[in-house]
């Protein structure tokens, strides 16, 4: 959601990287979607919004990605009790997104 930001940039091209994503530049849309997960690059300052807007992505498995140690430390507290995975600065999973339920 903060697009502008350099943290936000460098952390999602890290993510595009190391997941082989397109990282989706564009003000006002997710970072980072397929069928099956979506991706949202937060600072500190974004994080809850962020959260929020993760929040309405039901049938597809949601992290958070945060652009510092302390936006993690803040981020495993938000999501704690969510189905809301979290991804660090470097890239990496810190805590597993829950799989979504199949109405099929």
């Amino acid at each position: 959601m903060s697009k502008g930001n350099k943290a936000h940039s460098v952390t999602g091209r890290r993510i595009a990287r190391n997941f082989q994503l397109a990282f989706n530049e564009q003000e006002g849309e997710v970072d980072f979607e397929t069928d099956e997960l979506v991706i949202e690059v937060e600072t500190t300052a974004t994080l809850q919004d962020g959260i929020e807007r993760l929040k309405t992505f039901e049938q597809k498995k949601a992290f958070v990605a945060v652009t510092n140690q302390d936006a993690l430390r803040e981020a495993l507290a938000l999501v704690q009790g969510l189905s809301i995975g979290v991804i660090n600065a470097q890239g990496e999973i810190v805590k597993q997104a829950a799989t979504p339920a199949h109405n099929d």
